[in-house]
C-alpha cells in the first residue's frame, strides 16, 4: 500500500478528500491528516507518506514552504497541490518542488480519480525500478564481499605471489581500496587456564573482532583479517596516519574489547603487532613480527598490546640452553619412552631457560621447537609416527594453542609427547619393555639393512651385553636369530612372485650372500629356495 496524508487547513475539505474516493482500489491507504504545515512536517518524518496532498494556503507554514521543507529531507515524496486559486505563480512556485498535479476547489471526483490513477502507475513503476536496483546492489555488493574474502583467504595463506601485491591491481581485482604506505600486521589472541570449546572460541573471536572492527573503522581504516583457530590474524591499511596516532587508536580498540573479556575471569587478551610496512607485500613482513610478538607474550606479559619493538633477539640464547650435555638427557629421556621421565626432563629445560628471558623474548617457543623436532625425529626412527612433521606440529598447536606461560608450555608439550609414549607402550602387551618394541618395529622396517646387535642397542639405548640379556628373555631366542628368522620369512613371501630371481630374493630379504641364504634357507626349512618357488609360486 502506498501511503497518504492530507493536509489542508479547512477539516471538511480534508474530509471530503478521505470519503471521496476508494482509496485501497489504488493500492493506497490514508495513514494521517494535518491542518497546519508545521504538524504537517512533523508527520512526514514521522509516517514516510509516498503522496502529500497539500494546500498551498495554510497557517504556520504556507504550502509552498512546506514543500520546501519536505525537499530537504525526503525527495521521493509526490506532491497534490490543492488551490482555490489558478494563478500562476501558484504553479510556476510549485512546479520547483516536482509537484505531480494540482486539485482546483472545488474538488471533483472525477480528477481526483484521474490524478490518483495515473499517480498509482507512476509510483508501481518507480518501486519496480527500485526493487531491481536493490536487488542488482545487493547482488554486486555480496559478490565484491565474495571477492573480498577471496582475497583474505588467499593473502593469510599466502597464496598470491608478492610481486602481485600490488594495491592498484588487488583494488581492481578484489574491489578492496588499499592505499600506499602505512600497513601494520596484527594478531589478536585471547588465552585461557584451560583448554575452551571450539564452538565457544569460533563464537567468542567474531565477537573480539566485531567489537575491535567498530572501534577502528570509523576512522576510515581499510583492514583485512582471517579468523583462525584460536586467534585472528589482521593487517589494517593507515595511509599516512602516523603511528603514534594509529596505536592510539589500537589501545581504544584495545579496551573495548577488554571490557567485553572481563565477564571471562579466565580469558585473557593479547594484541601483537608488527613495525609499520611500507606497501601490502611488506605487510607480510609486519604480519610475521606480530607472531613473533605473540610467541614473545610467555616473557613479555598477556592483557596488553605488544610491538615489534619490545622483542629481544639472541640466536645463540637458544643454544646455551640446549647444551650438548642438556640435549644427551633429552635424547635419554624421550628413549626411555616413558612420560615421567619426558615431563620431569622438559621442566628442568624450561627452568634453565627462565634465565636467559630478557637476552631473548621467544627464549621459550624457540626451546621447545627444538625439543619437539627431536622428539619427532626419534618417533618416526621407531616407526612410531609416518607423517610429517609439519602435520606432528599442527598437532602440537591444537595442544598449545592457549599456552601463555612457560609451564603451560612445557605441560602442552608433555601431554602431546605422553599420548605417543602411552601409545607405544600399550601396543603388544606381552612385551611389556619398550626397548624390545622399538627393536622389534625397526627389524620389521629396516630388515634389508645392515643391523648389528650394536647397532640396534644404540637405537634403543641400552649396552649391547644387557640388551642381549633382555631380548633372550623377553622374545625366547636371541637377537640375531630373531632377525635371521625375520628375513627367511620375507624370503619365502619374494620366493612366490617369479618375477625376482634367487639373488635378487637374497638381497631383498636382508641376506648379502646368495649362497648363504641357500645353504640356511634349506637348513631351516628342509627345501632349496629353488624348489620352494616350484611348489608355492602363484
Amino acid at each position: 500500500m502506498f501511503k497518504v496524508l492530507i493536509v489542508d487547513d479547512e477539516v471538511f475539505i480534508i474530509s471530503l478528500i478521505q470519503n471521496l474516493v476508494d482509496w485501497e482500489s489504488y493500492g493506497m491507504k490514508v495513514v494521517g491528516t494535518a491542518d497546519n504545515g508545521i504538524t504537517a512536517l512533523q508527520e512526514v518524518d514521522r509516517l514516510k507518506p509516498d503522496i502529500v496532498i497539500v494546500d498551498v494556503r495554510m497557517p504556520g507554514y504556507d504550502g509552498i514552504t512546506f514543500m520546501q521543507k519536505v525537499r530537504e529531507i525526503d525527495m521521493r515524496i509526490k506532491f497534490i497541490v490543492i488551490s482555490g486559486h489558478k494563478k500562476f505563480e501558484y504553479a510556476k512556485s510549485a512546479m520547483k518542488y516536482n509537484v505531480e498535479d494540482y486539485l482546483i476547489k472545488p474538488i471533483s471526483k472525477e480528477e481526483l480519480e484521474s490524478i490518483l490513477s495515473k499517480l498509482r502507475q507512476k509510483l508501481e513503476e518507480e518501486q519496480h525500478s527500485e526493487n531491481q536496483r536493490r536487488a542488482m546492489s545487493m547482488e554486486l555488493g555480496e559478490h565484491h564481499r565474495q571477492l573480498q574474502n577471496r582475497f583474505a583467504e588467499d593473502f593469510f595463506k599466502k597464496q598470491i605471489p608478492e610481486e602481485s601485491l600490488n594495491e592498484e591491481e588487488i583494488n581492481r581485482t578484489y574491489f578492496t581500496s588499499f592505499a600506499p604506505d602505512g600497513y601494520y600486521g596484527m594478531i589478536l589472541k585471547p588465552d585461557s587456564r584451560h583448554r575452551l570449546d571450539a564452538g565457544f572460541v569460533h563464537k567468542l573471536l567474531g565477537r573480539i573482532w566485531e567489537q575491535f572492527y567498530q572501534t577502528m573503522e570509523p576512522a576510515g581504516r581499510e583492514i583485512v583479517f582471517r579468523q583462525q583457530n584460536d586467534s585472528i590474524h589482521a593487517v589494517a591499511n593507515v595511509g599516512n596516519l602516523q603511528e603514534s596516532d594509529f596505536l592510539e587508536e589500537l589501545q581504544k580498540a584495545f579496551g573495548s574489547v577488554s571490557e567485553i573479556l572481563k565477564k571471562f575471569e579466565e580469558i585473557q587478551f593479547t594484541i601483537g603487532i608488527g613495525s609499520r610496512a611500507a606497501c601490502l607485500a611488506e605487510s607480510i613482513r609486519s604480519l610475521e613480527e606480530a607472531a613473533m610478538c605473540i610467541q614473545a607474550r610467555m616473557t613479555l606479559g598477556t592483557q596488553r598490546i605488544i610491538h615489534f619493538s619490545e622483542i629481544r633477539e639472541d640466536q645463540g640464547a637458544v643454544h646455551v640452553v640446549l647444551t650438548d650435555t642438556v640435549r644427551e638427557k633429552w635424547k635419554e629421556a624421550i628413549r626411555s619412552l616413558q612420560a615421567d621421565t619426558i615431563k620431569l626432563q622438559l621442566l628442568n629445560i624450561f627452568s634453565s631457560a627462565e634465565n636467559y628471558k630478557y637476552q631473548d623474548s621467544r627464549i621459550f617457543t624457540k626451546t621447545a621447537s627444538a625439543l619437539h623436532r627431536m622428539f619427532f625425529d626419534y618417533i618416526v626412527q621407531i616407526d612410531l609416527y609416518r607423517d610429517s612433521y609439519e602435520a606432528f606440529r599442527k598437532e602440537l598447536l591444537e595442544t598449545a594453542c592457549w599456552a601463555c606461560t612457560p609451564r603451560m608450555l612445557s605441560d602442552a608439550l608433555a601431554e602431546q609427547m605422553g599420548r605417543y609414549v602411552r601409545e607405544y607402550a600399550s601396543e603388544d602387551g606381552q612385551e611389556t619393555n619398550p626397548a624390545i618394541r622399538i627393536a622389534k618395529k625397526y627389524i620389521s622396517e629396516n630388515y634389508q639393512s645392515n643391523i648389528t646387535m650394536a647397532s640396534m642397542a644404540e637405537i634403543v639405548n641400552l649396552s649391547p651385553v644387557y640388551f642381549s640379556i633382555l631380548f633372550k628373555r623377553e622374545v625366547g631366542t636371541n637377537f640375531l636369530d630373531y632377525l635371521t628368522q625375520y628375513r627367511l620369512e620375507v624370503s619365502k613371501n619374494l620366493l612366490k612372485q617369479v618375477k625376482y630371481n634367487i639373488n635378487e630374493v637374497a638381497s631383498l630379504s636382508g641376506f648379502q650372500d646368495s649362497k648363504y641364504f641357500s645353504k640356511l634357507f634349506k637348513k631351516t626349512f628342509g627345501i632349496t629356495p629353488t624348489d620352494y618357488r616350484k611348489r608355492n609360486a602363484g
